[in-house]
């Protein structure tokens, strides 16, 4: 273990895998690094009065393991972790530690063509990812997780309109002034996102697209038709790509095969990773 636990979270390793230490209260505590609710790691996680803040969905974690809150929502009383005993050593706080693809590689990709807009003024950016041992579905079902918006990037919105079909998956995103952002998840792993725009002359789109098949890599394609369609495409790019890089980042940390609760605000992630796994 390097850092200091005064400082913020620090990581260490243990065989059944990393533990985060951190300071509550001038007594240093540990859990186990996988978030309780979605398997985030805990090591990029804050502090705040004592808890741990999970860095994706702003779960709230005291220094006992039990839960002080959601990331929009009350305490869930049956979610917890198991603290990590710490004793006080000579030299220190000591550790005492025992102890798929969504993809169906046959269907047929979606027709990028139609996805995109069209006609005169047409701005188009794209940008290629690596996202390494990163599973796709986990990238994509942030469009469905209520409390990801705010916890990593500090904007609210409201979920709306879930549709699942065997095809598809789609969930609208309401800003506080009544704007629509629209996500669609394809069977083949692609994410269009049709942005909303309050004017009639001017088209946005974007477009993820992953690999089918191993070896996950991805690409975000920005496209606008209309007048002003470079200067949109470029401010949303950036911003996008800044949004991106601190999502991939939370994400190569991630178990979230060690998740193990929901909350009330999880009804869209729910059903989404539900219906990820009902694919062939």
């Amino acid at each position: 273990m390097t850092g200091d636990p005064a400082d913020g979270p620090v990581t260490a390793s243990g065989p059944d895998g990393d533990i985060v230490v951190w300071e509550a209260d001038g007594t240093v505590v540990a859990l186990p690094a996988a978030c309780p609710h979605r398997g985030a790691h805990l090591g990029d996680a804050t502090v705040q009065d004592g808890c741990l803040v999970c860095p994706l969905h702003g779960w709230r974690w005291r220094p006992d393991g039990t839960n002080a809150g959601t990331g929009d929502g009350p305490a869930q009383p049956e979610a917890s972790a198991t603290a990590v005993p710490v004793h006080q050593g000579v030299d220190g706080p000591l550790l005492w530690v025992s102890g798929s693809s969504p993809s169906d590689p046959s269907h047929p990709p979606v027709d990028l063509a139609g996805l995109l807009p069209t006609g005169p003024g047409v701005a188009d950016r794209s940008w290629a990812l690596d996202l390494g041992e990163i599973d796709p579905a986990m990238v994509i079902g942030n469009a469905f997780a209520g409390a990801h918006l705010p916890t990593v990037h500090g904007r609210n919105r409201r979920l709306d309109g879930l549709e699942l079909t065997a095809d598809l998956a789609r969930v609208d995103h309401l800003d506080a002034a009544g704007g629509r952002t629209r996500f669609t998840a394809y069977r083949s792993s692609q994410l269009a996102v049709e942005v909303a725009t309050d004017r009639d002359d001017l088209a946005f789109g974007v477009l993820f697209t992953v690999d089918v098949g191993p070896g996950s890599g991805a690409t975000i394609r920005y496209r606008a038709a209309g007048p002003g369609a470079e200067a949109l495409v470029r401010r949303f790019a950036r911003r996008h790509r800044d949004e991106v890089e601190a999502d991939l980042a939370v994400f190569r940390r991630q178990r979230p095969e060690r998740g193990r609760f929901w909350g009330p605000e999880d009804g869209a992630l729910q059903a989404y990773e539900g219906w990820v796994a009902s694919l062939p």
